[in-house]
């Protein structure tokens, strides 16, 4: 079986057309077991894998945005750190050269 890596919108496109196609919304497929009995086994397996693997995906995309920003804000904040000290020895080599 061929393995096709997907990314989120691929994956968002193909539960929206699991939901155009039947009719309910991917909350209402998981809920009602009705619905569930009306469609075939490899559908709903097709359609809970697309699910879950988008929900994996936006959960893995957050976190990785949540560690960088943190990373750029340790970071810059070094940085600024850094700029101030240069800024006052800067300003009073300055300042003793012209006493």
């Amino acid at each position: 079986m061929p393995m096709t890596m997907l990314n989120l919108t691929d994956l968002d496109n193909r539960v929206r057309s699991f939901e155009k196609l039947y009719g309910v919304s991917s909350v209402e497929m998981l809920r009602d077991d009705s619905f569930r009995a009306r469609i075939s086994e490899d559908v709903l397996l097709q359609w809970e894998a697309y699910v879950s693997q988008r929900v994996w995906l936006r959960e893995s995309s957050d976190e990785m945005h949540r560690e960088y920003l943190s990373r750029l804000t340790k970071e810059s904040s070094k940085s600024r750190a850094k700029y101030e000290t240069s800024k006052s020895t800067a300003t009073s080599d300055v300042l003793s050269y012209a006493a």
